[in-house]
C-alpha cells in the first residue's frame, strides 16, 4: 500500500512540475487582463486626466471663434465736476448791439449756463462682438494643448502596458504559491504515511521509538511550512484582485489546465529594440511641446489684430427709437514694443526647457535599452534555472525511491530517509517556483520590449 501511495505522490509531483504544454495564449488570463484594463483604479484616474486634457484642448480651440457679450450699464450720478457754458458772455454783446440798433429791448440779456459733467441718469446697453484676426499666441496655445492631449493618451498606454505585465506576474505568482502549497500538502500526506509505517516497524521492534518522534517532528515542520505557504497564496490572491479592482477574497480561476500556461519562446527574440515603447513617444511629444512653447513666447513680439463690433442704445432712459441706437466697429492693433526685457528672459527659459526635454528623451532611450537588456538576460537565466531544477528533481526522485525501499526494509536510518524526502520536496518546490518565475520574467521582458499587442 505504501509503495502504491508513493507512486501516486511521485506522479503528482511530476504533473505539477512537468514541462507545460505551450499555448499561444491563455483565454482565462486574457479575460483577466481585459477586465483589469477596464476596471483598474489607477488606469481609470489616467483616463480622467486624459478627458481633462481633451476639455483643455476644446477650450484652447474656442479662442479662435468670436465672443459675444451683452453689457448693460445704468448710472445715477450726483455732484462731480461742473462745466460752464458761456452762452451769456457770447450773446449778450450781440443782443445789446441789436437793441441799440432797433431802439427796442427785444433781445434780453441771458445768463451763462452751468451743468454737471456726469448726467444724473444715464444708461448704456450694447452687444459686443470680439473676433481675433491675428493672434499667434492662440495658435501656439492650441498646439500646446494638442501635445498635452497626446501625452495624456500615451500615459494611458504606458500604464496599460505596465498593468498587463503586473497582472500576468500576479497571476503566475498566485499559481506558484498554490503549487508550493499543494506540494507541501502532499508532502504532509507522505509524512503521515511514513509515520504509519514507522509505527508499524517500531511495533515489530525493527526501529526504535525515537524514529516515531522524529517523524512527528517532520510533520509539524511541514505543517508550519504549509501555514506560511497558505498565507503567501492569500496575499498573492489579494494583490491580483487589487489590480483588477475586485474584492480581495474573489476566487481566481486557474482550474482549466491552462494555468500551466502560456508562451515560452525557444529561441532569443533576435531584435533587442525598444522602439515600440510608449515612453519614447511621450518624450518625443514633450520635445514638440517645448518647441511650440518657445514659439508661443516668441509670438509676444508680434502685433495682434482684433475686430470689435458694438451695437446698442444709450440715453437717460430706456427708449428704442430710431435715434437711440448706435453701432461701433473697430479694428484694434496691439504691438508690445518694450516690456523691460521680460520677453528675453522668458525666451531663454523656453529654450532651456527644450534642451532639458531633449536630454530627457535621450536618457529615457538609454534607460529603456538597459531595462530591456536586463529583462532579456533575466529571462534567459530563468530558463536555465528551470532546466537545472528539472534535473535536480529527477535526481531527488530517484534517490528518494531507493532510500524509501531501504528504509522500508529497515536497512536505512530515519535521518537518511528524512534527508531524501526533504531533498525531493525542496526540489519539487524549487522547480515550481523556477517555472513560474520564468513566466514572470517573460512577462517583464514582454513589457520591456513592447511585445504585447493590445489588438
Amino acid at each position: 500500500m505504501f509503495m502504491r501511495f508513493l507512486k501516486c505522490a511521485i506522479l503528482s509531483y511530476t504533473l505539477i512540475i512537468m514541462p507545460p504544454v505551450v499555448h499561444a495564449g491563455n483565454a482565462i488570463l486574457d479575460e483577466y487582463i481585459r477586465y483589469g484594463i477596464e476596471n483598474n483604479i489607477a488606469l481609470q484616474q489616467k483616463r480622467e486626466n486624459y478627458k481633462m486634457s481633451l476639455e483643455l484642448l476644446n477650450e484652447a480651440r474656442g479662442l479662435f471663434y468670436p465672443s459675444l457679450s451683452l453689457n448693460m450699464r445704468y448710472t445715477l450720478a450726483s455732484g462731480g465736476r461742473v462745466i460752464e457754458f458761456p452762452v451769456g458772455d457770447l450773446l449778450n454783446p450781440v443782443y445789446s448791439t441789436l437793441n441799440m440798433l432797433t431802439g427796442t429791448q427785444d433781445f434780453p440779456q441771458i445768463e451763462n449756463e452751468f451743468f454737471y459733467f456726469y448726467r444724473p441718469k444715464e444708461q448704456e446697453t450694447k452687444f459686443r462682438v470680439v473676433q481675433p484676426l491675428m493672434h499667434p499666441e492662440i495658435w501656439f496655445n492650441s498646439r500646446i494643448r494638442e501635445h498635452e492631449k497626446e501625452i495624456g493618451y500615451i500615459d494611458i498606454e504606458i500604464y496599460r502596458r505596465f498593468l498587463v505585465a503586473e497582472i500576468k506576474k500576479a497571476y503566475y505568482n498566485y499559481i506558484k504559491t498554490g503549487k508550493v502549497e499543494q506540494i507541501i500538502t502532499e508532502t504532509i500526506e507522505l509524512l503521515m504515511e511514513n509515520l504509519r509505517v514507522t509505527e508499524a516497524l517500531a511495533a515489530n521492534e525493527m526501529v526504535t521509538e525515537d524514529y516515531i518522534h522524529r517523524s512527528r517532528a517532520e510533520i509539524a515542520e511541514a505543517e508550519q511550512q504549509l501555514a506560511g505557504a497558505s498565507g503567501k497564496r492569500q496575499v498573492a490572491a489579494a494583490w491580483f484582485n487589487f489590480l483588477l479592482n475586485r474584492p480581495a477574497d474573489t476566487p481566481i480561476d486557474v482550474n482549466n489546465g491552462q494555468d500551466r500556461l502560456l508562451f515560452v519562446p525557444n529561441e532569443a527574440d533576435g531584435a533587442l529594440s525598444v522602439e515600440g515603447r510608449e515612453e519614447l513617444q511621450k518624450t518625443s511629444r514633450m520635445i514638440d511641446l517645448a518647441v511650440d512653447y518657445e514659439r508661443l513666447v516668441l509670438s509676444d513680439r508680434y502685433p495682434k489684430l482684433t475686430a470689435v463690433v458694438e451695437y446698442g442704445i444709450q440715453g437717460t432712459t430706456y427708449s428704442f427709437g430710431r435715434d437711440d441706437d448706435f453701432v461701433l466697429a473697430s479694428i484694434v492693433l496691439t504691438w508690445p514694443l518694450f516690456e523691460g526685457f521680460q520677453n528675453r528672459a522668458s525666451l531663454q527659459q523656453a529654450r532651456i526647457r527644450r534642451n532639458i526635454t531633449e536630454l530627457v528623451h535621450q536618457e529615457t532611450q538609454e534607460k529603456l535599452n538597459l531595462e530591456m537588456i536586463k529583462a532579456w538576460y533575466d529571462f534567459e537565466a530563468a530558463r536555465k534555472a528551470v532546466d537545472a531544477a528539472e534535473s535536480r528533481l529527477k535526481s531527488a526522485n530517484s534517490a528518494f525511491r531507493i532510500t524509501e525501499r531501504r528504509y522500508s526494509a529497515g536497512q536505512a536510518p530515519i535521518i537518511e530517509y528524512i534527508d531524501a524526502r526533504t531533498s525531493m520536496t525542496n526540489a519539487g518546490i524549487n522547480l515550481a517556483i523556477s517555472r513560474y518565475e520564468l513566466y514572470e520574467k517573460y512577462a517583464e521582458y514582454e513589457r520591456a520590449a513592447a511585445l504585447y499587442s493590445f489588438d
